[in-house]
């Protein structure tokens, strides 16, 4: 076994060793908060092809710049920030792992029970807006349901008012400013109440329609898909080890480096295994879409619960 297998088993054992506690794993790859915290936005705005999409992405950002090599020397500093981009590659693959096994429990949106609901005559509006835009983050097809587009219908009302509010305030004068606030109190009131009628609505239905998981990634079996996610993680050590040990041997870099930019190919042949894998659990295209998407959702989640205390 030559010294860079070594290097790359030893790196992937330590990895391992760390189990579920992902705080230890991105200690493991040497990633700082700022860095895993940076792949909570290109997640969330994956909005078309969810997480394959980001993984794409990331994947042609990567290789890329390995191949530079072949046009000119890669400082020391460069190759070691491209170990990290393949750091997190296997960080995500690895939280994504998780998942489908079950060690990392994916939540479902489960509505208020009737008691609750009705224990709360004056649900707080905001509690209500942040559950409905999280579950339409998850699952793009709830928008269709009639009271989920009425909720999203007022509080756009509710924004265009609140910016008439303050653009007409800011060029009254004090003295004439009680009636506008008044009026606006009782638009407010009008589209709250509304709010609160649809978000009753909906939990009527729900709690009349059969009960079972609503969340895709709760629908479809995605256990299977935990060894793959392990091939992609175990891919993205070796790459990540393989510049770790260009960079400190300093001798026969180049040729190192292309060595590892070959890797490309089998790396996006994954995620085009994953987008077929999504195709064949789900059995429609719109279904796998939605898995891609929800996977994207719950990776961006929960990395920015891991950077909050990491």
């Amino acid at each position: 076994m030559g010294d860079r297998s070594r290097r790359a088993r030893a790196d992937w054992t330590t990895f391992e060793a760390a189990g579920r506690d992902l705080e230890a794993r991105a200690r493991a790859l040497g990633l700082e908060r700022e860095e895993l915290a940076a792949q909570i936005e290109p997640l969330e705005l994956a909005v078309e092809g969810g997480c394959l999409e980001y993984k794409r992405q990331a994947l042609r950002t990567a290789f890329r710049a390995i191949e530079e090599a072949r046009y000119r020397s890669l400082p020391s500093a460069q190759i070691a920030a491209h170990a990290r981009q393949f750091g997190v590659y296997a960080y995500v693959a690895t939280i994504q792992r998780l998942m489908a096994d079950g060690t990392i429990q994916i939540r479902d949106h489960q509505p208020s029970g009737p008691a609750e609901a009705a224990s709360e005559p004056e649900l707080d509006v905001k509690r209500i807006i942040a559950e409905i835009q999280e579950r339409v983050k998850s699952d793009p097809a709830l928008r269709v349901r009639q009271p989920v587009k009425n909720i999203l219908m007022q509080l756009s009302r509710y924004t265009r008012e609140l910016e008439q509010f303050k653009e007409i305030t800011a060029r009254t004068p004090a003295e004439k400013r009680g009636g506008i606030a008044e009026n606006f109190r009782r638009t407010t009131e009008e589209i709250f109440a509304s709010i609160r009628r649809n978000y009753e609505q909906l939990l009527r239905e729900e709690r009349a329609a059969p009960s079972g998981p609503r969340h895709i990634l709760l629908r479809i079996p995605v256990k299977p898909l935990a060894g793959l996610y392990l091939k992609q993680a175990r891919a993205a050590m070796e790459v990540r080890s393989g510049l770790i040990f260009a960079r400190e041997e300093q001798q026969g870099t180049r040729e190192m480096l292309l060595t590892l930019a070959d890797h490309r190919e089998q790396m996006i042949a994954m995620v085009d295994e994953e987008e077929a894998s999504y195709l064949q659990l789900s059995g429609t295209k719109g279904l796998a879409q939605q898995m891609a998407r929800a996977f994207a959702q719950e990776l961006a989640k929960r990395i920015e619960r891991e950077t909050e205390v990491y």
